[in-house]
């Protein structure tokens, strides 16, 4: 395998060295790579392909000629996401993205027809985690079946009749481990030693199509079976970069000589594991769990456990619909800008209850050495699971000096007005509920750094969910909710709204509306449309945004004012910075009135700039986007004589798009970034050292090196309030023309600015999955009285932060000094342009 070779096969599904299963003996393993000198060796598999790298690396120190000194790493793979203690694997993404796309495709189908189902059979053999993320994903799935759930056939079929019969279309996913569940596998086995399981798809089809004959209802059935296709496709964007760090990870792990171990991402960090920490089982869908609750109340399924009314599906012709011992579907019960101090002085009182939680929090032992936890252990383990180490945890072993641990407390209306205490309706919908003392803290991170002395702050924040009671009463006829979204368009701002309003209906707000044009729209009652179930069940299938998109605040105390009067009690802003300011204000406002109103902010920027969050909702779906105009910009360099492929995307203070669009494409030799200290003279000079090289080239570029390459006007700001800049890309593109005539080098430039294609665009299965939690955790913090917060998830959890927590730490910027940066430069292989 030489670079030219491997060049481009990232762009091609499959593999390179094609994939097989079972093995020659591990003896015989050990000699071949002996004789063939091999030092390192990497193994891309799953559970038995990490036993085997093991096994063979045991039989390589069993070798009668003495042990033979080699390196083996795993690199974990499997597409149905079910190794134990990883975020998740390479490629996983990738499926449920191509999943959703095969599920789309049957709600279409089954809408075109009346009496009609759309079944989609996925991949999946013992955990249904591709079934369920492409289920909550793409958002219009009726009944979606997993290998962990109990499942009465009887059951299954009277409730596809009666979803049928209500709406006139039905879309099922089944897992294809139902095989091994619903009915019974041959037995047989394939290469790999797997049992081979029966195909449930086209069992289900048959028997769906025999129930609704027997019933004497019509029936027209799409059955769609993609699974080869998810997973024989090229990875898309995110898995791409994943892929390129695991594999960076497993070559220096091997050239430091660490060997049984595998690479992963555990909490947002890449880590080393031994490999038997993966090898003790595989993960299964907890139905017990969060995800599992998000799935049932996004299909609105009944119970589909065997018991009683196993025999409905049995009888001769249809029941009596009201001989149904329960609901079908899942029960509901029915800019005057302040100062910080200003704003203080009038939520101080919200302050209240998180105040008297503070001081009750007792101080602890304040020695160096000791955690004040009773019975909290530390347990070291060898390379073989052995325990070697058992005693009581010490600071030093999670936190180094000068860490601290900073608990952001949130807001509560509690503390300035009484609370209806109303039992909340997802006490019987879940066995997740929340409460005051539910926290979560930012991963610990032990490494040598070079700022050690100043320590790192590791914050604690509140988990996001749903409480035992609310704080509003959702029966209050005069009250309603509000949302409105500011700034520029980004993917998943419909799918947001979408589960916004899904989700209060679930708690039985009666009024939920819709303000077109931002801040401005509040006090403009022309600009609210009032949305309901049915307006918004399609709009996360569409780009843009049905509230439109506006920059610019109106007067704060003029919203308050027709906030208060129009009885809103639910105020949700979805927005980025300048919005969570001024949902700050309005709050103030609100509060000074007397009127309570929760107002919570969904963060919103398409150049994943927020600073604390993992990552913000959209941001995914446009690096996609943006690698494909980088890949089209390839394939005109590639096919053009000297040619340079230009892409200018956005990104007006940060790189983040640039960067991981260019860490995706892998076809880039140049990219720029706001970031960057760019010598003009030294960009020009590699670009006709490129050209002269390879005849080709591609060059990216991110919008605001236009306030950094070349000077902008200052005094231009668009109604957002943001400065306009220099457009970057026809500039360069003249430049390097210029430079390029001036040395005697022929040079074409095709030019592509994606810039509005990559935000206008519907969400990616991800950011459609990541805006509807979001949303979800949204609505539950809202009603349980929590305000002047924003939702987000940090280090892989949901959490509720408190709006100044978000917006006194700035932006966030690609560290020219971090990993990602490093990552940067070793894909394009450029040189330092600073001057």
């Amino acid at each position: 395998l030489t670079p030219e070779l491997v060049e481009n096969i990232h762009q091609l599904g499959g593999s390179v060295l094609v994939s097989d299963r079972g093995n020659p003996p591990h003896s015989e393993i050990a000699k071949s790579l002996k004789s063939m000198g091999i030092k390192q060796y990497f193994v891309i598999g799953g559970d038995g392909t990490h036993k085997g790298g093991m096994q063979t690396f045991d039989a390589m120190q069993e070798l009668e000629e003495g042990p033979y000194e080699c390196a083996v790493v795993g690199i974990p793979k499997t597409i149905d996401n079910d190794i134990m203690l990883l975020d998740r694997t390479f490629g996983f993404n990738t499926a449920v993205t191509e999943a959703e796309r095969a599920i789309d495709a049957a709600y279409i189908e089954a809408k075109s027809a009346d009496n009609s189902i759309g079944l989609v059979k996925l991949m999946g053999r013992h955990c249904g985690f591709i079934a369920m993320q492409a289920t909550l994903a793409a958002g219009h799935v009726d009944i979606c079946l997993l290998p962990e759930m109990e499942i009465s056939l009887p059951k299954l079929l009277h409730q596809a009749l009666q979803i049928v019969k209500a709406q006139k279309h039905a879309v099922i996913v089944v897992a294809e481990g139902c095989g091994d569940t619903l009915i019974k596998s041959s037995g047989g086995t394939d290469a790999g030693g797997n049992k081979v399981l029966a195909d449930v798809g086209t069992w289900l089809k048959s028997q769906l199509e025999e129930y609704f004959k027997k019933m004497r209802h019509p029936l027209t059935l799409k059955y769609i079976d993609p699974t080869y296709m998810i997973r024989a496709v090229p990875s898309n964007a995110n898995d791409t970069v994943f892929c390129t760090v695991l594999a960076q990870y497993a070559v220096h792990a091997a050239m430091a000589g660490f060997t049984g171990i595998t690479v992963g991402k555990v909490d947002e960090s890449f880590v080393l594991l031994p490999i038997h920490a993966i090898t003790k089982g595989t993960r299964k869908v907890n139905t017990k769990g969060r995800q599992f609750e998000r799935l049932m109340r996004s299909t609105e399924q009944r119970d589909l456990t065997p018991g009683v009314g196993d025999d409905w599906a049995l009888l001769p012709q249809a029941p009596d619909e009201e001989e149904e011992g329960q609901p079908f579907f899942i029960s509901r019960v029915k800019s005057d800008a302040l100062t910080d101090d200003e704003v203080f002085e009038k939520l101080g009182s919200l302050f209240s209850a998180a105040a008297e939680r503070r001081e009750s929090i007792s101080s602890g032992d304040s020695a160096m050495d000791t955690i004040s936890v009773e019975n909290t252990k530390l347990k070291v383990f060898n390379g073989l699971g052995e325990v070697i180490l058992d005693r009581p945890l010490e600071r030093g072993d999670v936190l180094q000096k000068n860490d601290d641990v900073r608990r952001l407390e949130v807001m509560h209306l509690s503390g300035k007005f009484p609370s209806k205490n109303v039992l909340s309706p997802f006490n019987g919908l879940t066995k997740n509920l929340q409460d005051d003392d539910s926290w979560a803290v930012q991963a610990f991170s032990l490494t040598d750094r070079v700022d050690s002395g100043k320590g790192t702050p590791y914050y604690q924040m509140m988990r996001a969910g749903p409480r035992k009671s609310l704080f509003f009463d959702p029966k209050d006829g005069s009250s309603c909710a509000a949302i409105l979204t500011c700034g520029d368009l980004c993917p998943g701002l419909n799918c947001v709204i979408r589960e916004l309003v899904k989700t209060l209906k679930v708690y039985g707000i009666p009024r939920i509306y819709g303000i077109r044009n931002g801040f401005n729209g509040i006090s403009q009652r022309d600009s609210w449309i009032e949305l309901t179930e049915e307006l918004v069940m399609e709009i996360h299938l569409d780009g843009g945004c049905i509230l439109g998109a506006a920059g610019g605040h109106d007067s704060a105390s003029r919203s308050a004012a027709t906030l208060t009067q129009a009885g809103v009690r639910q105020l949700f802003v979805i927005g980025g910075d300048g919005s969570q300011k001024g949902a700050g204000d309005i709050l103030a406002l609100l509060a000074a009135e007397e009127h309570a109103c929760a107002v919570i902010n969904i963060p919103k920027t398409i150049d994943n700039d927020i600073a604390l969050l993992d990552t913000s909702f959209g941001f995914d779906t446009a690096s996609t986007e943006a690698a494909k105009a980088i890949e089209s910009a390839y394939v005109e360099s590639t096919t053009n004589a000297n040619c340079i492929g230009l892409v200018k995307l956005m990104g007006r203070h940060c790189g983040f798009i640039a960067a991981m669009a260019t860490l995706a494409a892998r076809v880039v030799d140049i990219c720029l970034i706001p970031e960057m200290n760019i010598s003009q003279e030294k960009l020009l000079d590699h670009v006709a050292e490129v050209m002269r090289k390879k005849k080709q080239a591609v060059i990216v570029v991110a919008e605001g090196c236009g306030d950094t390459l070349i000077t902008s006007d200052s005094s231009k700001t668009d109604a957002g309030g943001n400065k306009v800049l220099a457009d970057i890309g026809p500039y360069i593109k003249d430049e390097i023309l210029a430079h390029c005539k001036k040395l005697g080098l022929p040079c074409s430039i095709k030019y592509i600015d994606p810039t509005y294609m990559i935000r206008s665009v519907p969400a990616n299965a991800y950011d459609s999955l990541y805006c509807a939690t979001l949303a979800q955790q949204a609505v539950h913090g809202a009603m349980a009285g929590y305000s002047g917060i924003s939702v987000g998830k940090v280090d892989e959890r949901y959490v509720m932060l408190p709006i100044h927590a978000v917006t006194s730490k700035g932006t966030r910027h690609v560290d020219v000094n971090g990993r990602m940066f490093e990552r940067l430069m070793a894909t394009t292989n450029q040189p330092s342009f600073a001057p």
